[in-house]
């Protein structure tokens, strides 16, 4: 399965869990994250998801980073 993350919801508290568990999924190999549309990985990597939850968001990025490679 393609994985596309909006970055309106990356800034949302509440769907934080649901997106770490669709990344879980993604790191086993399970889902594909797709980084080559919308957003672009700036927009990602500046929102709450990522940089208000210390190490996890530290996980995402990392994450993020290796899918766009």
């Amino acid at each position: 399965m393609l994985i596309r993350i909006d970055a309106s919801v990356a800034n949302d508290a509440d769907a934080h869990q649901w997106l770490d568990r669709i990344l879980y999924k993604v790191e086993d190999g399970w889902h594909v994250w797709d980084t080559e549309i919308e957003p672009e990985p700036s927009e990602i990597e500046t929102t709450s998801w990522v940089l208000e939850r210390a190490g996890q968001g530290e996980w995402v990025r990392e994450l993020f980073a290796a899918s766009v490679q």
